[in-house]
């Protein structure tokens, strides 16, 4: 024979089950932000957020100067719960309040884990868009070249005889070979209506103690194709 189960005891129950939810739910607000160290360079500067904002693991938002020479960082940044990070900039009134604004969401794929942020200004939505480019020394090792493409163009070349190849919004390292003593031969070429065209021809001298960042863009302005080539630190041989 089923017995009833008085309603007083479902009661007794539900309250219990009721507080420890609100006791998880306090225990996950008052937890620390996970944060992971970034670095960031700026193809450009988005007008009036030449300085951007990050979210440290005290949820204080700390300054960072960007710059179109080098590549800045790591700093820590918090990580939110869907893995993205926030960039913000800051704006003080005539009463002197200072607000700050989210003009950057930046999506980190799940197997990253040293990014570098190469920021652009949007044409839409918030100021900044962002490549995410991992940069740790298994993925871009020294005396290799990581070429970021942020043309709307295909784009190829070679760094010696090592050869590449990349679609636009992707990277691809080139790793020359050991043996090549250089200095290297170097040309890209990108694909406009089926015709490649060459936008940069030069000799480079073979630097194996060091890693190389190739962002190839789209000036703006002018609408021809250029590329950068800057330094990029191992995590580990930071200052901060």
């Amino acid at each position: 024979m089923m017995r009833l189960i008085p309603q007083s005891a479902f009661l007794f129950c539900a309250f219990f089950v009721l507080t420890g939810w609100l006791h998880a739910k306090d225990e996950d607000s008052t937890a620390p932000l996970k944060t992971i160290d970034v670095c960031i360079y700026a193809i450009a500067y988005a007008e009036g957020s030449e300085t951007v904002y990050l979210s440290d693991s005290e949820e204080e938002l700390k300054p960072v100067r960007l710059s179109k020479a080098n590549v800045l960082g790591p700093y820590p940044a918090a990580l939110n719960a869907d893995s993205t990070i926030t960039l913000r900039s800051q704006q003080i009134t005539e009463t002197e309040a200072i607000n700050h604004f989210v003009i950057a969401h930046v999506q980190l794929p799940d197997d990253v884990k040293e990014p570098l942020l190469i920021l652009s200004p949007s044409e839409e939505g918030l100021a900044y868009d962002a490549m995410v480019v991992e940069i740790s020394m298994q993925r871009f090792p020294l005396g290799s070249y990581l070429l970021a493409n942020l043309s709307p163009y295909n784009i190829r070349g070679h760094v010696g005889a090592a050869e590449v190849g990349v679609s636009p919004e992707n990277v691809a390292a080139i790793l020359p070979a050991i043996d090549d003593a250089g200095p290297y031969n170097v040309q890209f070429e990108y694909d406009r209506k089926g015709s490649w065209k060459s936008f940069a021809n030069s000799r480079w001298t073979k630097e194996v103690d060091k890693r190389t960042l190739l962002v190839a863009y789209m000036e703006p302005r002018t609408s021809k194709m250029k590329i950068r080539g800057l330094p990029v630190r191992p995590f580990a041989l930071s200052d901060d």
